[in-house]
């Protein structure tokens, strides 16, 4: 079923069309890229997507997984942000706090229950591989640790959609690799995925949809196979 639909979008600043006519589908379950250079428009549109902004003209519409009702985001912004997880592309946890200790700040951000907050840390700590080293500082991490320590920062509080922007940008091919292969972890528990990139090529084996953003339009979208089929004719 559809979860996320965008309804001619359109945002503008200062006169300036940032994204137009933006039409596009994201279903419960799907793993899907938005694809764009920079100055494409992608973050925009990811900023949207979350609530974090709003559309100039147009809609963004949460389908409610029990009974399939569209509620516009913007007047239910308070309770449907508790359903998003947002991993944003630059580092946005606390470099002098412990891993847990960023664990359990973002969880009391959202409300969480001390029982609830304590076993939500626990176990996403464990999927992300970071519980054993819950007690180190952040600074002192590796860039791929830090990358999964944001991406677990964004799941504490169990939201059914994750939000990513160019997750693993600046990551060497192996680092890539893992934190892809975290995100089909997360995304095999139920979470719906949505992660921009620049590259097609690095998000290919993970999405099963994609858009691509070029000059603040959606140039085409639909499966990978779609999407690819015009350049292998």
């Amino acid at each position: 079923m559809v979860l996320i639909e965008l309804k001619d979008v359109v945002k503008e600043y200062s006169r300036e069309t940032i994204l137009n006519d933006v039409n596009l589908e994201i279903d419960e379950g799907d793993m899907y890229g938005i694809i764009g250079q920079s100055g494409s428009g992608k973050t925009t549109l990811l900023n949207m997507i979350t609530g974090f902004i709003p559309p100039s003209k147009g809609l963004v519409l949460y389908h409610s997984r029990a009974t399939g009702v569209a509620h516009d985001l913007a007047d239910h912004l308070p309770k449907i942000k508790k359903q998003i997880g947002f991993t944003p592309q630059h580092n946005s946890f606390y470099p002098k706090l412990t891993i847990k200790e960023n664990i359990l700040h973002f969880g009391r951000l959202y409300g969480l229950k001390k029982e609830t907050l304590l076993s939500n840390a626990k176990a996403i700590l464990q999927v992300t591989h970071l519980w054993e080293h819950k007690d180190k500082l952040a600074e002192h991490l590796s860039e791929g640790m830090q990358r999964r320590l944001d991406i677990a920062c964004s799941l504490v509080h169990k939201p059914t959609i994750l939000v990513l922007d160019e997750p693993t940008a600046d990551l060497d091919p192996v680092l890539q690799k893992e934190i892809l292969a975290l995100l089909q972890d997360v995304n095999k528990q139920g979470v719906t995925i949505v992660i921009a990139s620049h590259n097609l090529e690095s998000i290919d084996p993970l999405c099963n949809k994609v858009a691509v953003i070029h000059k603040g339009k959606v140039h085409t979208h639909g499966t990978i196979e779609e999407v690819k089929k015009p350049f292998f004719k």
